[in-house]
């Protein structure tokens, strides 16, 4: 508990402040002595992680951020991983993934808290405080403890808005008295949300009914993520997706963003000069070469690190994702942070190239 306590202090402080205004030298004071409490926590109180960790706990407090102990992303299929003594049934989030067995993420009442006020403050960032009117692209989801990762996504950016649409009826048909009432809605800072294959396949399933109805997205915003694997498969780039959806469907602004459901909350966004994903102060990310070397503007594997979970070990992953980091404090949109792309997945001979190294 004192770890969980001490923790919340500085979760509750960082929230304070901007939280895309912190250098290099600042940010790194603040996660070696955050990281080092968070490994410590789950030592305590997760016997999978415990037993990953118990000849290493001497490294628990590194002082470079690329020097402290990390877990794959894919334990989380495997094994049911939590640090909370809470009701495991309290609020489960099921990965969206589209083959085999799916990460299971077990939150308890802080860490969900905390999920929801570190987005908040990412939004706000973004959209000026602003409230919005948020058209989603899916039907009403209902309550559950166990919900899947595109459900706690609508959830996460539910909170920001005043008013709430949804795209599709419960029996999966077009909702057209909802999308019409967000359009023709007096409110000026409207935002389109969905998952980014979801949106493309749905807005042009619909695309000549939207015609008859003379439906238009003119001076709307739309904030995707996720899904590029589906989009990669049909060949279909970012560059493509944009121009398509701001010629054919009018969108002013698109937004993507980065992040997974073992990390929610720690999102991604990137920047509007130059489309590049930033970190915040509660956010980091490491990519790896092959022998797990931390690389700088060179793709490789990608490690996400995140201040916010307690309930379960997802502090600190890596991930079987391709990325490159091109920077850090100096881009020129004015956000401090690294900076970086993403690139896709790993492809299995890669991930046997990766797990090979020694």
């Amino acid at each position: 508990m004192k770890n969980t306590n001490k923790l919340q202090i500085i979760l509750n402080n960082l929230l304070k402040s901007n939280i895309f205004d912190w250098s290099k030298k600042q940010k790194l004071n603040i996660f070696s002595n955050a990281l080092g409490q968070l490994n410590n926590h789950h030592f305590k109180n997760c016997d999978i992680y415990k037993r990953i960790f118990i000849n290493y706990r001497k490294n628990f407090y590194a002082k470079k951020i690329e020097n402290n102990l990390f877990i794959p992303v894919e334990l989380f299929k495997k094994y049911h991983l939590y640090s909370t003594k809470e009701n495991l049934n309290n609020k489960v989030i099921i990965s969206s993934g589209t083959s085999g067995k799916k990460s299971q993420i077990y939150l308890d009442r802080i860490t969900s808290i905390n999920q929801s006020r570190v987005l908040l403050k990412i939004l706000a960032t973004y959209f000026n405080n602003d409230k919005y009117s948020l058209l989603v692209m899916d039907k009403n989801i209902t309550n559950s403890n166990m919900i899947s990762a595109s459900s706690a996504g609508i959830l996460g950016f539910s909170l920001y808005a005043n008013k709430k649409f949804f795209f599709t009826n419960n029996n999966n048909s077009l909702n057209l008295i909802d999308i019409k009432k967000f359009i023709a809605g007096k409110n000026k800072n409207k935002l389109v949300f969905g998952f980014t294959s979801h949106v493309w396949e749905q807005l042009h399933y619909y695309r000549n009914l939207f015609n008859k109805n003379n439906v238009k997205f003119k001076n709307i915003n739309l904030l995707h993520g996720g899904g590029w694997k589906k989009m990669s498969d049909k060949k279909i780039s970012q560059k493509i997706f944009q121009h398509t959806l701001k010629n054919k469907f009018g969108f002013s602004n698109i937004i993507n963003y980065y992040g997974l459901v073992e990390q929610t909350g720690s999102i991604f966004f990137q920047c509007k000069k130059n489309n590049y994903f930033h970190t915040s102060i509660f956010s980091d990310i490491i990519v790896r070469n092959k022998k797990f070397h931390s690389i700088i503007n060179q793709k490789g594997l990608v490690q996400l690190i995140s201040l916010i979970p307690t309930s379960y070990p997802g502090h600190n992953i890596i991930t079987q994702d391709i990325g490159k980091i091109l920077g850090e404090d100096d881009c020129s949109c004015g956000l401090k942070g690294k900076y970086f792309k993403i690139y896709g997945r790993l492809k299995s001979s890669e991930i046997r190239g990766c797990s090979d190294a020694r």
